[in-house]
């Protein structure tokens, strides 16, 4: 069941909402002089050039004038565009200089077209502001191309001309060849990074050769409430989703977490295209119909705007009453009235006044007494699933004896699954190497009933190197039995990694490292490190999960940064059972624990356990109580930041098998 959710703000001193746009902007390279823009001229240099809406190619001066970025009359096209796409040019596009018009290249006169409006992270922590960009592309001479990556375009924080080669901070689209011998390679990959370059770019899965005109679409998402940005690719997606208000899974993705924030960009100013130099320079490159928006509609075809329904929120008074109400659109819709003096704190911080479901005509009203405090600002969240906005979902190893119907538990909301595959022995309750015996049968019979799934290993850091504790021993133990049931896409999340044994005191370098002892956060780190490469080479690719009470999470701030998703086990913050608090709270309620993902965030709640479900409180389909969660979003947000994705099955060591 998909859930989609509106935050409408509303201030009591106010009459009304402005909305501010900087994009979209269309920029097919092409005479522009009719619109009051530049010719585009064939053999023209790009910067400088003037499109049709009024946006300047800045000019970024690498110091060689003759080795430049320029326009001409070759076309691009493309065959995978759905009837009713505008047809790509025929006769524009432009040519990034490479190997064949000088030997390893030069810094030349690269562009930049800057944007009316930089598009950057919502300091008030209320949207998650998102850009877009979708192109033609063909490398007609891969040149000097290798697997060592080299860029050439992505959004940069600068505007106007400039005097340098390369942005000094920008996110990154990428070329790597197939061969490590520059020269040799037959075909390349595409992907995508964040600042820090390409040690941290992630690829899709290769083979497109000279041939090849490519449609590639990028994003760049600014996280909010302490969520990591993230840097995400497509390269021929699917068509079936084109000018759809969700994306499609992606080719390749990357998290530029909180904790390394020089490895964020600070906003969106411009897109650039490069001409520069480098020992794996491409021979040339063409890109052509280049589209920039905040949105996957709008680069893939769509209109950018889409009307809301309205009336959108309205105020009116009665008596000593103040009486808010809206048209959801949505009859049966859940809608929850929020309240705070301080407009800056997240919306899980805000007061819970009032619930309300909406009427068959979609319209709701909440009745309030008027407050003495100024400046009350009011929140109003609408989602269309009737179930409230956060995304439900359930933990256990599900062995318990009885009929377990995962239909049934779908159609009662729950959305995802995490599934306990592996134990490594803690010497109280798990005496030896546990695997869950009915994963290999449970795992897959939860996706055929459409749940997403998370499986998850239960470790101990602190076991020495002899009785398996390293990260790689434990990586490849619970690849061993989990990793045949985690494939790319479908219903499958990233799997998890459960800090709950062998606890060091806060401030412990005890834990048993891959090359000795270790911070928890190390440990963390290298367990991730030693499973993904495990699981690129089977060919997919997976984010990093934590799960931690958060009684216990102070363990992990000594030796950060600590990277990755967390998923917060505390259920003080959602007592008492039944009462929503898990819909709109947070498990930083009471202040227990260190916050080290950033403040306020969180992704996935363990908001209740078995022993505090009430009894005759069992889920439809299951015949035991279990732990719930919620995940910080919708089950859209969760597929998309959580997913697991293709790529080309690397040569990866498979390490040690227990």
């Amino acid at each position: 069941m998909n859930r989609w959710k509106t935050t409408i703000l509303f201030l009591i001193v106010m009459n009304g909402l402005t909305w501010a746009w900087a994009l979209p902007t269309f920029e097919p390279f092409a005479n522009a002089t009719a619109n009051g823009g530049t010719a585009y001229a064939n053999g023209a240099p790009l910067a400088h050039q003037t499109d049709a809406t009024g946006e300047i190619w800045a000019q970024w001066n690498g110091g060689n004038m003759a080795y430049t970025v320029i326009c001409t009359n070759t076309g691009l096209s493309y065959g995978g565009f759905p009837a009713g796409f505008p047809s790509p040019s025929t006769t524009n596009a432009v040519y990034l200089p490479g190997q064949v018009n000088l030997a390893g290249g030069a810094g030349g006169l690269s562009a930049a077209l800057t944007f009316s409006k930089a598009i950057g992270a919502d300091t008030n922590n209320f949207t998650t502001n998102a850009i877009y960009a979708s192109f033609l592309m063909k490398v007609p001479n891969l040149g000097n191309l290798s697997s060592g990556s080299i860029y050439f375009a992505g959004f940069g924080t600068s505007t106007g001309d400039q005097t340098f080669t390369l942005p000094p901070s920008a996110m990154k689209i990428f070329l790597q060849g197939n061969s490590a011998t520059a020269g040799q390679s037959t075909s390349y990959a595409i992907g995508v990074a964040n600042n820090a370059g390409g040690s941290s770019a992630a690829f899709d899965g290769g083979g497109h050769t000279s041939n090849d005109v490519l449609f590639v679409v990028v994003e760049y998402e600014f996280g909010i409430n302490g969520n990591p940005d993230v840097a995400r690719l497509w390269v021929n997606p699917d068509s079936a989703s084109f000018g759809s208000v969700v994306p499609p899974p992606t080719a390749a993705s990357t998290n530029i977490y909180v904790t390394v924030p020089a490895n964020q960009i600070s906003q969106a100013a411009d897109f650039y295209l490069l001409a520069r130099s480098g020992g794996t320079l491409w021979g040339g490159l063409l890109v052509s119909d280049l589209r920039l928006g905040e949105s996957w509609s709008y680069v893939t075809g769509g209109p950018e705007i889409t009307p809301l329904p309205g009336p959108i929120l309205s105020m009116a008074e009665s008596g000593g009453n103040f009486i808010l109400s809206s048209r959801t659109g949505a009859a049966g819709a859940t809608n929850i009235l929020l309240n705070t003096t301080n407009v800056g704190l997240p919306l899980a911080n805000w007061g819970l006044l009032a619930t309300s479901v909406a009427d068959e005509g979609g319209h709701v009203s909440f009745t309030n007494s008027k407050q003495a405090v100024p400046n009350q600002f009011y929140a109003l969240k609408l989602e269309t699933g009737g179930q409230g906005p956060r995304a439900e979902g359930i933990d256990s190893d599900f062995r318990a004896t009885g009929t377990f119907d995962w239909n049934a538990v779908a159609a009662a909301g729950i959305q995802f699954v995490c599934m306990k595959a592996t134990w490594a022995p803690n010497g109280v309750d798990n005496t030896a190497w546990w695997t869950n015996s009915v994963f290999p049968g449970k795992y897959p019979a939860v996706q055929a009933a459409g749940l997403y799934t998370i499986a998850y290993h239960r470790c101990n850091p602190s076991l020495s190197a002899s009785q398996g504790g390293t990260p790689q021993f434990q990586a490849q133990w619970f690849w061993n039995w989990a990793g045949p049931y985690i494939q790319a896409g479908g219903y499958n999340l990233s799997p998890a990694l459960d800090l709950e044994d062998g606890l060091l005191p806060v401030g412990s370098t005890g834990y048993t490292g891959d090359s000795g002892n270790v911070s928890l956060a190390t440990w963390c780190n290298e367990w991730y490190a030693d499973l993904a490469q495990l699981a690129a080479a089977d060919g997919v690719q997976i984010q990093q999960i934590i799960y931690v009470n958060a009684g216990s999470s102070c363990r992990l701030n000594d030796g950060g940064p600590i990277g990755g998703y967390s998923w917060i086990a505390w259920t003080n913050c959602a007592y008492p059972y039944g009462s929503g608090k898990e819909q709109i709270g947070t498990p930083w309620c009471t202040g227990t624990g260190c916050q080290v993902w950033g403040t306020g965030a969180w992704n996935i709640w363990q908001w209740a356990w078995p022993s505090e479900t009430p009894v005759g409180h069992n889920l439809p389909g299951l015949p035991e109580r279990v732990d719930q969660n919620v995940y910080n979003g919708t089950s859209a947000d969760m597929v998309r930041i959580l997913g697991t994705s293709a790529v080309s099955p690397s040569a990866a060591s498979k390490g040690l098998k227990p």
